[in-house]
């Protein structure tokens, strides 16, 4: 085992007990790469042992492995400086200490995720003196992440690709403008944080190779900073502005004529979304490959009838909540969109059984979840039956009387 070089335990596939550990630890010296991924098997004693005797590992995936504390960072930190990538998401167990010598042992590490982890300041403070090499961070819901830690990686670690930093509403404009210093970001997430238009007009200004950004629930964001950023911007292929409750259709419009590759569009509960703005996404988007309109209470047919036929390469598309959808936007999906995975039509409670057949029977590859009103349920049961396809994708609200 001596030239083993990668090893997959992900999702605790293996039960070990100490004479095993002690045995299989040192016959893998070469050991370059250990995922034990939602292993809640595996312990500090595994961990150490295994980063005594593979001082060359350069990839750990400990990712929820929820009995593995501090010990077991601080020892792959002493044993193993040529890490470069490391997943400790939802590792609760791990302090802010065993962070700082992470980052101090391990000058190299490009990838850190320590989403949901409770580390302090001190931990980014120590990334940012430390790990200027570092390409991808998660800091997703860290709770004690202030502006003074997200400002200090923000304007030293500056080769950051991507950054997910949302869920915590303690972040503003303060630390998210410093990210203008990471002028190579291609992925950022701030999504329910504080940030405004000042951060957007900055990151549209210094971050100019963004392709994919997630604002959703900012509610500081408005209609101005989208645009402004939308044409600083313009190979932008993913963004998410769900439940911006001050983004309306001129920001939308903005966006899709500005960025004419963009793939996916997310403006879930924006109020202010409406035809309008859907119309112009039909006209511009040939690309779009995702689109999710949820609870926007102004879409209709009008516009997804055009958005059928002008984005035929379309796989996911959440329509659920619309009230004034009809079997009209299903059947232009069908008729245009066959390549489609993922269709929500949650409460379109004007959609009848027979629009979903003819989706079902012109999109190959969709799969299909059904959730109707117990007097439609044989009628849904035929049509599974007859189909015999998987139904776990498309998830259908309760639906109207009238249906026949």
């Amino acid at each position: 085992m001596s030239n083993l070089r990668s090893i997959d335990w992900r999702f605790g596939n293996a039960k070990y007990s100490v004479p095993t550990i002690s045995r299989l630890a040192p016959a893998c010296s070469n050991l370059r790469e250990l995922c034990l991924n939602q292993s809640e098997n595996i312990d500090d004693f595994f961990i150490t042992s295994i980063a005594r005797n593979c001082p060359n590992l350069q990839i750990l995936d400990v990712n929820a492995c929820t009995s593995v504390t501090s010990i077991s960072i601080e020892t792959v930190a002493l044993h193993c400086p040529g890490l470069i990538r490391l997943d400790m998401a939802r590792c609760l167990r791990v302090k802010t200490d065993a962070v700082v010598l992470l980052a101090e042992k391990c000058a190299g590490l490009q990838l850190l995720d320590v989403s949901f982890c409770e580390i302090t300041d001190l931990a980014f403070f120590a990334l940012a003196e430390h790990s200027h090499e570092l390409r991808y961070l998660n800091v997703f819901s860290c709770k004690n992440l202030t502006d003074a830690g997200l400002k200090s990686v923000g304007s030293r670690c500056v080769q950051l690709q991507h950054l997910l930093c949302g869920s915590n509403r303690v972040l503003t404009d303060f630390s998210i403008c410093a990210l203008a210093c990471c002028q190579s970001l291609r992925r950022l997430s701030i999504e329910a944080s504080n940030a405004s238009d000042k951060t957007l007009s900055l990151l549209g200004k210094h971050c100019t190779a963004l392709q994919a950004l997630n604002i959703s629930s900012c509610l500081n964001v408005t209609d101005t900073g989208i645009s402004y950023f939308a044409k600083q911007c313009p190979t932008l292929e993913q963004i998410n502005v769900s439940y911006c409750q001050n983004v309306t259709d001129s920001a939308i419009m903005q966006l899709v004529q500005c960025c004419p590759t963009l793939k996916e569009l997310v403006v879930s509960g924006c109020t202010g979304v409406t035809d309008i703005s859907l119309t112009v996404v039909a006209e511009h988007c040939a690309q779009l490959q995702a689109l999710d309109v949820f609870a926007c209470q102004l879409v209709s047919d009008q516009s997804l009838c055009l958005i059928g036929q002008g984005c035929p390469e379309l796989k996911k598309v959440n329509l659920g909540h619309c009230p004034l959808v009809t079997d009209l936007s299903v059947v232009a999906l069908a008729a245009h969109c066959s390549n489609l995975i993922q269709v929500d039509l949650a409460g379109c409670y004007q959609v009848t059984v027979d629009a979903v057949q003819m989706l079902v029977d012109s999109c190959p590859f969709l799969k299909l979840s059904l959730s109707h009103s117990a007097r439609r349920e044989e009628k849904f049961q035929i049509m599974m039956n007859e189909t015999q396809r998987d139904f776990d994708a498309v998830l259908l609200g309760n639906y109207s009387n009238n249906q026949t």
